[in-house]
């Protein structure tokens, strides 16, 4: 339920994200962030399910499948850019799957903890 919570959330961050981009009128942007967001929930998703972990408890979700997920985020967004490089594209694949996939997990593995530290305050 954890990751189906998450991906909502991440949802309505690139909702918001493509909004504010579209009142600037920065449509490849838009592209390039709306086909990276659904690439990362795809993978993730696919990887997850061929696994058999889709639906699994956070401690349960292997941390090479957000990696998986965040590197191909980076290759997607490297090469959807007007201007293509190997050198970015390169360093997309390697940097996201740091931030993203990585930030991700950990959250994923601490939202129990924030959540009854959160109602305790209640």
């Amino acid at each position: 339920m954890e990751l189906i919570v998450s991906i909502g959330l991440l949802t309505a961050v690139i909702m918001i994200a493509d909004v504010s981009l579209a009142v600037q009128g920065n449509w490849p942007k838009i592209l390039r962030v709306t086909l990276a967001a659904a690439t990362y929930v795809a993978i993730l998703g696919m990887t997850l399910r061929v696994i058999g972990r889709f639906g699994a408890p956070p401690a349960r979700l292997p941390v090479w499948a957000f990696l998986l997920a965040g590197a191909a985020v980076g290759l997607v967004s490297g090469v959807v850019r007007p201007e293509v490089s190997a050198p970015v594209v390169i360093a997309s694949a390697v940097l996201t799957p740091t931030l993203l996939g990585t930030f991700h997990w950990i959250a994923l593995q601490r939202w129990s903890w924030i959540r009854a530290r959160i109602t305790r305050r209640g």
